[in-house]
């Protein structure tokens, strides 16, 4: 019933490999030899994974793909930081929500989807723990937004780094969360950045996570409520890449 898994490449030459050309290639290498239905893959774009779900059928959940590795300690990629090598993380919050409920550990679709938005709220912003001096390379955006009231008053009380209007339909972070291998952010190795140079992507969407169901066509398809597929099917990923762009989302 996990709804994520965890691909490690470990060495004393990746745990030691700064960020520069070397580290990119070795990242696209190792993106390539994970999705090989994609390869060659590219950079700066996003991927999905596709995770089967049986609940008396089979349905495929979409599942977020990224890469760590030491060296991305205080720089600008700080959050998405792991000791020892590289990593690769593959991760499904709606395959996670649904197998909560199958399994009892949530009453409803509703609370599990709540719960889930509180882990994914609690991770923004919080990327800077492991050194004293850095902050997170991401943040929440603030908004007031009457829908999101009612979610709020649901939810256990949040840490302090969370404030009270924050946004749950879009944060913002010094690079695209959702892509692979993204160029800029692996090539730097300025330690404690100047965020306030950086560039800011404030249009990254955190309403996906909802109740609410998708055309086929729509970029939330099949994050919180699964593609049916047959049993002989289940291990097919059908979601195309899709090119990160520092902008609100135009078919959104």
């Amino acid at each position: 019933m996990a709804h994520g898994f965890l691909i490690m490449f470990n060495g004393p030459r990746l745990a030691f490999l700064k960020p520069g050309p070397s580290l990119l290639a070795i990242c696209e290498r190792i993106a390539n030899l994970y999705l090989v239905e994609h390869a060659p893959i590219e950079r700066d774009v996003i991927y999905t994974e596709s995770l089967p779900l049986r609940d008396g059928g089979v349905a495929l959940f979409k599942a977020g793909i990224n890469i760590f590795y030491p060296s991305a300690h205080r720089t600008r990629n700080h959050d998405r930081r792991i000791p020892g090598g590289l990593m690769i993380s593959v991760n499904s919050p709606g395959h996670w929500a649904n197998s909560l409920v199958k399994r009892g550990l949530s009453g409803s679709l509703t609370e599990a989807i709540d719960r889930v938005m509180e882990t994914a709220v609690r991770s923004i912003g919080n990327g800077g723990i492991g050194h004293d001096a850095m902050s997170s390379c991401s943040w929440h955006n603030r908004e007031d937004d009457p829908r999101a009231l009612e979610r709020r008053r649901r939810l256990p009380k949040l840490p302090r780094y969370v404030p009270d209007d924050y946004s749950q339909r879009v944060y913002g972070a010094l690079y695209h969360t959702d892509v692979l291998v993204p160029t800029e952010v692996t090539l730097d190795g300025t330690i404690d950045p100047d965020v306030s140079a950086c560039e800011h992507w404030l249009h990254l969407i955190l309403d996906y996570i909802s109740e609410a169901e998708c055309a086929p066509g729509h970029v939330n398809y099949a994050l919180f409520h699964g593609h049916p597929i047959p049993e002989e099917a289940m291990f097919h990923n059908p979601w195309p890449p899709r090119r990160a762009v520092n902008a609100p989302l135009a078919d959104y």
